[in-house]
């Protein structure tokens, strides 16, 4: 179910508002607060244009894919096979230690990027202290490891976040609360930015990793309101075809110059409907536009670095949400084109 399903999809406005009238005490008919801008401006265009609400069916929410759909696979290290006492005396040696337990072999992605990352700081120091002890065999060993594990990193950033249970957390929807979206549902945008700029300097080559800072930041974005977010946007265009139509069936069928006799009075039926769009959807459409700019851009940036080893069924679903966001966005400011077409073809007095 959207986020404003009742006003929207009935056969009527009507037979929505006799609902109402009959039932508001016993059932709590009356639109929250989060839905009451479009349900409340799509029944008065309805009544002041004379043309019923369009009976359509709601839109599904938009799911993001599961773990098992994205998660990327990464072979089992050599390094792994390497005991840990060959290297005594090197800071690396906990380290390979801790991953060669079946513990470690079973920790969360995150648990293993970090490990990684604590491996590609510590083996330079590490192989030149082999050199220095002229084990040169076990040196280019480690030089070995330390190449493959950089190649594997960009898949482990991924793993960790943007093909993680927090992410998906994030993208799942969620019922927004009811002043939404100037009380919002968590505030991610700070830990977004901030895994942006760690996951930028691990892929250039620094490897410092703020370890309980990471498992916190990954914890503020599961609670974020990307879900929330896409489903208003996507219930914001949804609203705003249907009003769309509205207008389209009054010039279409009621042949409204007709009815409204002049283009000056066309022109006031217009920017009567303005005033309402205005005063009652406008300042959600801004709220909402202005909320998914901040949270796209952090989003979009993260997909950007590692796009070179995003799975395909990750692409499908970035095309699938950026589809709907973008329908929201831009259904504003279509919607207001629409109602500029009330005074077309009407004679000027």
């Amino acid at each position: 179910m959207g986020l404003w399903p009742d006003a929207k999809r009935t056969s009527g406005q009507f037979q929505w508002l006799s609902c109402c009238v009959t039932v508001t005490v016993l059932l709590g008919c009356q639109p929250q607060a989060a839905e009451a801008p479009f349900s409340n401006y799509l029944s008065r265009l309805s009544l002041t244009l004379s043309v019923a609400i369009p009976d359509a069916p709601p839109a599904s929410p938009l799911l993001p894919p599961t773990i098992a759909d994205i998660r990327l696979s990464i072979p089992t290290s050599s390094l792994d096979s390497l005991d840990f006492l060959s290297v005594r005396g090197c800071a690396l040696q906990t380290n390979i230690r801790k991953r060669s337990t079946d513990l470690s072999r079973q920790a969360k992605p995150s648990q293993r990027l970090l490990m990684t990352l604590e491996f590609l700081r510590l083996a330079p120091t590490c192989i030149t202290q082999l050199h220095e002890k002229n084990n040169a065999t076990l040196a280019d060993r480690l030089q070995s490891f330390k190449v493959e594990q950089q190649g594997q990193l960009p898949a482990l950033i991924f793993n960790a976040t943007l093909g993680s249970e927090e992410y998906r957390a994030f993208w799942l929807p969620k019922s927004a609360p009811g002043a939404y979206p100037r009380a919002r549902h968590g505030d991610s945008l700070a830990a977004l930015h901030a895994i942006n700029h760690h996951a930028d300097h691990w892929l250039r080559g620094d490897y410092r990793t703020p370890e309980r800072e990471f498992e916190l930041l990954l914890g503020e974005v599961a609670g974020g309101e990307g879900g929330v977010l896409l489903q208003a946007l996507s219930d914001q265009g949804d609203y705003l075809a249907d009003a769309d139509l509205l207008v389209q069936r009054h010039i279409r069928l009621e042949s409204h110059c007709r009815i409204h006799a002049s283009f000056s009075a066309s022109r006031d039926l217009s920017m009567r409907i303005q005033e309402i769009f205005n005063a009652s959807v406008s300042p959600f459409t801004v709220w909402v536009s202005e909320r998914h700019k901040a949270l796209a851009g952090p989003i979009l940036d993260l997909e950007s670095q590692l796009a070179t080893i995003l799975p395909s069924v990750y692409r499908h679903w970035i095309i699938l949400r950026n589809y709907r966001a973008a329908r929201g966005v831009s259904a504003p400011k279509k919607h207001m084109s629409q109602l500029m077409r009330l005074t077309d073809g009407c004679a000027l007095e």
